[in-house]
């Protein structure tokens, strides 16, 4: 059985927007925050991933949302490891609220990235034996991301600033959501709120690049929005959006 790591978080002013919402990337960065705590408790921790030359990196989220955190609120964050196979594995992330109801629950997949030739490694069974996770054969399915044509679609620029890096030496994946929304008209952002969010990471982004932001609403459903992060015209990253208005 996977084990469930809890902690307790109270969330900050300076983590939330204007709606008193907490950001998409304030929320991920402190689930991360308690995933990295529940692998130095376990002894697998970075300095124990770096000594074998490699880092975990996310390839793919699938994040649904009852509410957000909003400032002040007292929450509990947990997460788990729940699977895995010689490539991929799989941790689950949850928000409780202070009545222990769910307000948000995410799954992701990490893999393994050498350090040296910056490209995906077997998992190191040492670096997992501690979380007891399940192995098993199957790639976890997550909901498909439409490929669109962002041809004319509204493009911000963004210099990856040293302070955007990450241990791993690339761009840290949460400033993509801020890069997303950012394109987003204003009035849209204050009125609609996030109910599920899809994002695929396929490249690297890496210091003193200009990375393009885009995105297309949906023909068919408004409450829809494609985004798209591209460098030197190669995608970078994908996400859809789903939103309700308020």
């Amino acid at each position: 059985m996977a084990l469930v790591w809890s902690e307790k978080y109270t969330i900050p002013y300076f983590q939330v927007n204007t709606r008193e919402e907490m950001h998409l990337s304030s929320l991920l960065n402190v689930l991360v925050m308690a995933s990295e705590h529940q692998t130095e408790a376990l002894g697998v921790g970075e300095d124990k991933t770096h000594a074998h030359g490699v880092g975990w990196v996310i390839t793919q989220y699938h994040m649904a949302f009852q509410r957000m955190p909003k400032v002040g609120d007292q929450v509990e964050l947990r997460t788990a490891a729940t699977s895995r196979n010689r490539f991929f594995c799989y941790r689950d992330f949850w928000v409780m609220d202070d009545a222990g109801q769910e307000m948000v629950h995410i799954t992701a997949t990490f893999v393994m990235m050498s350090f040296a030739t910056r490209k995906m490694v077997p998992i190191i069974d040492e670096l997992v034996a501690p979380f007891h996770t399940a192995e098993e054969k199957k790639v976890l399915k997550f909901p498909r991301i439409t490929k669109m044509d962002y041809t004319g679609a509204p493009a911000k620029p963004y210099r990856v600033r040293y302070q955007d890096i990450d241990s791993n030496h690339h761009v840290n994946n949460v400033h993509y959501f801020d890069w997303m929304i950012d394109t987003l008209p204003l009035d849209f952002i204050l009125h609609h709120r996030l109910v599920q969010v899809d994002i695929r990471y396929e490249r690297e982004i890496q210091y003193g690049d200009t990375a393009e932001s885009l995105y297309l609403s949906d023909t068919e459903n408004p409450l829809i929005t494609h985004h798209l992060i591209r460098h030197d015209g190669e995608t970078n990253t994908e996400a859809i959006y789903h939103w309700e208005e308020d």
